[in-house]
């Protein structure tokens, strides 16, 4: 029951945070509702319900890239995952003693995707004031 709410109040009223934790409410409880569905459940679960966001909202562009990147890049580090058992990191950015944490172009995308989120969201709450 909570769940359905939440899923009903997803992208209508709620702030960005509360939406995000939304999001992962409803995925955690969507995976254990299917059971333990093998190691990547969760991220099937979360891949299908970013699908279903993508077919409900493709109209609004900004929302539809940051949701395609974030997917785009999860895909990317699972195929990673299930290749060399592991996520490889490339890029590594060294600069006057300072270093970087290595990531690769998959985290670069979920990081992009992510801010076009927050971004979608800060100019949807000041369009609807």
């Amino acid at each position: 029951m909570i769940c359905k709410d939440l899923l009903r109040r997803i992208r209508n009223d709620l702030p960005m945070p509360i939406t995000i934790a939304a999001l992962g409410l409803v995925t955690h409880a969507l995976g254990r509702m299917l059971g333990d569905v093998g190691r990547y459940g969760n991220f099937f679960v979360a891949a299908i319900f970013f699908v279903w966001m993508l077919r409900k909202h493709g109209e609004q562009r900004l929302f539809a890239w940051s949701l395609a990147l974030i997917l785009g890049g999860a895909v990317g580090n699972v195929i990673d995952r299930l290749i060399h058992g592991h996520v490889i990191d490339f890029l590594d950015f060294h600069w006057r003693g300072w270093h970087w944490p290595a990531f690769n172009i998959a985290d670069s995308a979920i990081v992009c995707g992510a801010a076009l989120l927050i971004l979608d969201e800060l100019l949807r709450v000041r369009k609807s004031r």
